[in-house]
């Protein structure tokens, strides 16, 4: 399982609450077990650990978006976002964008909580499979029409690089 988040700017906490959007994901899927997989209670649970992460802090304070995927042990992978930014996923059938509608009225961000909206994507699990999980800053700079270039410069960039050096690689491409 993986989980990305980024947290509202505008808000106090934003850091704080996107560290605890990705640990509220991890939690929410590890309570509610491997057998089964109910969106409504993972929308449920997750709203609820990522209240109790962020304890008694003002909502004015707190706000983040959160996009996960899980490889399921059922062969099944799950992909769930709430807020903006966008999921890539590239396996022998080709690559596929969808874009996370995440804003309202006045540019707003939707953010995890109660009754906050998510899309979940399911499919079998494939062989070279891959998944980017994107926040809006990186999803923002994909040239339409050019994401299995992306995922091409990914495979070949970092997949075929030794795991040390992953984070470094990535992390100097997106500066």
């Amino acid at each position: 399982m993986v989980a990305v988040a980024d947290g509202m700017g505008s808000r106090v906490r934003a850091g704080e609450s996107a560290t605890a959007a990705c640990q509220a994901a991890r939690d929410a899927i590890h309570a509610l077990g491997t057998d089964t997989f109910v969106e409504r209670h993972f929308v449920q649970a997750i709203a609820a650990m990522y209240r109790i992460r962020l304890g008694n802090y003002p909502d004015d304070q707190i706000g983040s978006t959160c996009l996960f995927s899980w490889a399921r042990p059922t062969g099944e992978l799950i992909v769930g976002a709430c807020g903006d930014g966008a999921v890539i996923i590239d396996s022998a059938e080709g690559t596929a964008k969808v874009e996370v509608p995440g804003r309202g009225w006045l540019n707003e961000t939707i953010g995890v909580g109660p009754g906050a909206p998510w899309i979940f994507l399911r499919q079998p699990l494939g062989a070279r499979q891959i998944v980017v999980l994107a926040t809006d800053g990186v999803a923002n700079d994909i040239v339409e029409g050019a994401e299995a270039d992306f995922v091409t410069a990914i495979r070949e960039g970092l997949v075929s690089s030794p795991p040390s050096k992953r984070s470094g690689l990535l992390q100097s491409e997106l500066r």
